[in-house]
This record gives C-alpha cells, sequence and structure tokens, in this order.
C-alpha cells in the first residue's frame, strides 16, 4: 500500500473483492500470464465491447417520470453507462494540448482572447468515443482521475515533480480532476502547462430535467484559464446539453448561451450553441460574436461547426474583419492527442479507473448484472462514508482543492499547490 495512502482509501480498496468472480470464462481472453484480468485493456479500447441499446428498458423508465422532473434522483440503466467516470470525460477538454498551451502565445490582447477561444471551442467534440449517448458514472466524493498529454517531443523538457501529474514534463499538459461536493455534485479539475505558464482551474456540476422526447442537462460553473505572464484571466461559462432520440438512437446535441470574459483587458464574448430545429437539419452549430472593450459592435464573427469548420467571418463595421471568410479552426484537422494514465497497478484506490475497474470490466464484456452489482457495492460504499462522518461529526474536506470564498457556495474552487502557488506569484492574480 502507497504510503501517503489516507485510511479512507484504504477502506475503499478493501470494500471491494480482489478480483472478479464469475461463473462463466467471459473474461479469460483478457487475463495476464498470473492469471490476473488486464483491467488497463478495457480502458485502453474503449470502442470495443458496445452493447445495443434497450428500448422497452428505456421506455420501461421514462414511463415512471414526469415532463420537467428533475432527473437527479433517478437511477440510469447500467447498460446505458459509458465506461468511464465523469472525470476522465472532463479530461478530454484538454485532447488538444497545443491549443490550450498556445493561448499565452499571442503578441496582443486580442490575439490571445482569440486563441482562448479557439481552445475552448475545439474541446468539446474529441470526447466522442461512442454513436450513440450514453452517461459516465457518477463520481464518489473524493475521487481523482489524473492524467497528462505529451504532445511537444522536439523541445528539451523536465520533470515538474511537485505539479499535479509528477510524472509529467513541463512541456505537457497536466490533468487533475478530484469530486469536491456530492450535494450539489460538483466536479473541480485543473491543468497545466508549465513552460507557458498556462494554467485552468474549473468546477462544474450538472442539474438534469426531462422534456419528454429529450433531456436536457444544465452545465453550472466556469472554467478560468489565467496567462501568468500576462496577468490575464479568461472565464469561460458552459453550453447546456441536450440527450435527443431517447426511445430509438440517442444523440447528444449542445444547446443554449456561453460566454468568455476578460476582466483584465476588457474583451468579451458571446458565444450560442444551435441545436436541430424543424427548418435545419444541420447540427452541432455555433455562433460567437467578440467584442473590444467598450465596443458595442462586436469586432470578430465566428460561425460554423463545433464538430467540423468554424469561419472567421466578415463582421459588419468591424475595422479588422477580414475581407473574406477564413478558416478559424478544422477540428478534423487539428491532431487529437491521447491521454497518457498511470496503468492500474500504480493508482490509488480513489483514482477513478481503480475505484471503476470492476465495472467497467462487465460492461465489456456485457454482464449488466455483474456491471450493476459492482456499481451499487461503489455507492454503498460512499454511503457508508457519509454515515461515518455524520456519527463522528466531520465535515467532508476536498484533497486538493478549496473555495475560493470559503462562505460562498457559488464561489468557484481553486486547486492547492497551482503553479500561481508554485512559482509564488498569488499576489499578480486575483482569483475571480
Amino acid at each position: 500500500m502507497n504510503p501517503s495512502t489516507s485510511k479512507a482509501e484504504e477502506a475503499t480498496n478493501q470494500a471491494q473483492p480482489e478480483e472478479l468472480q464469475s461463473t462463466s470464462s467471459q473474461f479469460d481472453k483478457y487475463r495476464k500470464p498470473d492469471g490476473s484480468i488486464d483491467y488497463d485493456y478495457f480502458y485502453n479500447n474503449p470502442h470495443e465491447g458496445n452493447m445495443q441499446l434497450e428500448c422497452t428498458i428505456v421506455r420501461h423508465m421514462l414511463a415512471q417520470i414526469k415532463i420537467g422532473m428533475d432527473l437527479g434522483k433517478i437511477t440510469l440503466p447500467t447498460f446505458i453507462l459509458e465506461r468511464r467516470s465523469l472525470l476522465e470525460m472532463y479530461a478530454d477538454h484538454f485532447s488538444h494540448p497545443q491549443l490550450f498551451a498556445a493561448i499565452s502565445e499571442g503578441k496582443t490582447s486580442h490575439d490571445r482572447m482569440m486563441a482562448a477561444l479557439k481552445w475552448y471551442m475545439s474541446s468539446f467534440h474529441a470526447g466522442r468515443n461512442y454513436d450513440v449517448a450514453k452517461k459516465p458514472y457518477n463520481p464518489i466524493l473524493g475521487e481523482m482521475f489524473t492524467c497528462y498529454y505529451d504532445f511537444d517531443k522536439s523541445t528539451p523538457s523536465k520533470p515538474v515533480l511537485d505539479g499535479p501529474v509528477p510524472w509529467a514534463n513541463d512541456r505537457s499538459v497536466a490533468f487533475y480532476a478530484e469530486q469536491v461536493s456530492h450535494h450539489p455534485p460538483i466536479s473541480a479539475f485543473y491543468a497545466e502547462h508549465v513552460a507557458n505558464k498556462v494554467i485552468c482551474n474549473a468546477h462544474i456540476w450538472t442539474k438534469s430535467r426531462f422534456y419528454g422526447l429529450s433531456i436536457g442537462v444544465v452545465n453550472a460553473g466556469r472554467a478560468v484559464i489565467s496567462l501568468l505572464d500576462h496577468n490575464e484571466q479568461y472565464i469561460f461559462t458552459f453550453p447546456a446539453a441536450y440527450a435527443k432520440g431517447i426511445l430509438s438512437v440517442p444523440y447528444v446535441e449542445l444547446g443554449g448561451s456561453a460566454t468568455a470574459v476578460c476582466p483584465q483587458t476588457g474583451f468579451k464574448a458571446e458565444i450560442e450553441f444551435l441545436t436541430k430545429s424543424l427548418w435545419s437539419k444541420a447540427a452541432n452549430r455555433l455562433t460567437c460574436k467578440v467584442f473590444s472593450p467598450n465596443d458595442q459592435v462586436p469586432t470578430d464573427l465566428i460561425e460554423g461547426e463545433w464538430t467540423g469548420v468554424l469561419k472567421l467571418k466578415k463582421c459588419p463595421g468591424s475595422k479588422n474583419s477580414p475581407s473574406k471568410d477564413q478558416v478559424f479552426i478544422d477540428v478534423t484537422a487539428t491532431p487529437i492527442h491521447q491521454k497518457l494514465v498511470r496503468p492500474l497497478g500504480e493508482q490509488q484506490p480513489k483514482e477513478s479507473r481503480f475505484l471503476w475497474r470492476y465495472v467497467t470490466a462487465a460492461l465489456f464484456v456485457n454482464d449488466v448484472d455483474l456491471a450493476t452489482k459492482r456499481k451499487s457495492e461503489i455507492e454503498q460504499f460512499q454511503r457508508d462514508e457519509a454515515a461515518s462522518r455524520r456519527s463522528n461529526k466531520t465535515d467532508y474536506a476536498p484533497k486538493n482543492f478549496k473555495r475560493v470564498q470559503a462562505d460562498d457556495d457559488e464561489s468557484p474552487w481553486w486547486y492547492h499547490p497551482s503553479l500561481i502557488d508554485r512559482l509564488q506569484k498569488g499576489s499578480q492574480i486575483k482569483l475571480e
């Protein structure tokens, strides 16, 4: 056992059986030479083993809920779960790490605003591992996920031993996520590129409602990009998500408004994610208006598909507007880098892949009953932990995140020790 492992983590590990037990030989082809199951295989091969959605079960579930009902307490059938935690899904927002690192390289504040928008608009498409909409596992309180993206191998690098991912280097993008609250279910995540001094602090939690033929998910919270060399922050909100076609083949669309604001320079952007309509079959579209400081008329206009090509368009009334449409970004031609995750044998008990390994393995071989059983064990363990805290009259304290304003429930969560802490420049950045 890792000497830094807490008693709670030891209990989590002991609460689960040493190995999956099955009366069949369904796991035999996934065993290592020593006979143990290779759980890393199930995570590293996400496209295999997909199950067909059983619409009769979905209809049975929908018959129990009413239009407008909050779905926060509805348990979805295990067979429609994606084989990973929600914390890991958030890491996919950095699958274009080169765009995240490049935000600080803009020569002007306008260039950096546009670079931040380019990363943000390209960050939604990379996590589509399934052709149909599936729901990741709900993280339990205290769950963690760590990974990094090693995309710049041509430049000499050095390890960042005091960072959130000590096995990453200063030219990679390191990512750390933690479930910091259960009610409401808040996930917080942090990313950094040390060489360019770019960091991201974010917190997000979802509220779901049933609308008859779709499920709407409001993503509350925000992401704050900090450029330490420029003393600038870019504060983003998130669009809503809609699961449609739930009686046939479910798919996900993003919809609604989001904003991006830089308080230090005055640049701001209004982003509208557009869903399919009766008069238009176009999908995954957005439009973005960028405003310079003190301007009431947009200086830049971006339109297109966030899953394809976004164009910088001629913007009437703007002196800096291009004379003709230009490609702002083509995400299909932008390299996606795979996250690098430690093998499960090196992970702590509450790291996502280790924690959910039995559920993931069972779903991979389509054993829904076994997956449901293992999922229930994890959920029961979370309830037992909560009962123990109530009995001892103690509050839960996240491992690496703190609220910026401890007495404000709406305040964002900030990772510590962040790159700001480690460079001892905290006084230069005001936490918004």
